[in-house]
């Protein structure tokens, strides 16, 4: 819970003062067993990825989902309209991969 809420300010802070959310990434991260055996290699604690499956301990299993759907919905919808940068490099920075989707509906 700890970290949910170290994270969940680090964004609110940043969200708050307008800057960039997707290349955020946490420099120091404590270890800890009880998030490595529930979400095992997926959960690094650094990323916005990382803060999407720690969302999951503390959402209603319906509400989580549908959050999912709307991130891969704003996923597909901006997929082709950036051109400084490539959408898959802001994706990966975020710390998602081409797997994340299943990674975040594992163990629902």
């Amino acid at each position: 819970m700890q970290q949910l809420l170290r994270i969940g300010n680090y964004v609110r802070n940043i969200c708050a003062h307008d800057e960039v959310l997707f290349s955020f990434f946490v420099i120091k991260v404590e270890s800890n067993k009880t998030l490595s055996k529930f979400f095992g290699d997926n959960y690094k604690g650094k990323t916005l990825f990382d803060l999407i499956l720690l969302l999951k301990l503390v959402t209603p299993k319906e509400d989580y989902k549908e959050m999912i759907e709307k991130i891969e919905n704003l996923i597909n919808k901006y997929s082709n309209k950036f051109n400084s940068i490539s959408f898959e490099e802001i994706i990966s920075i975020s710390g998602f991969d081409k797997d994340w989707k299943e990674k975040c509906f594992k163990n629902i």
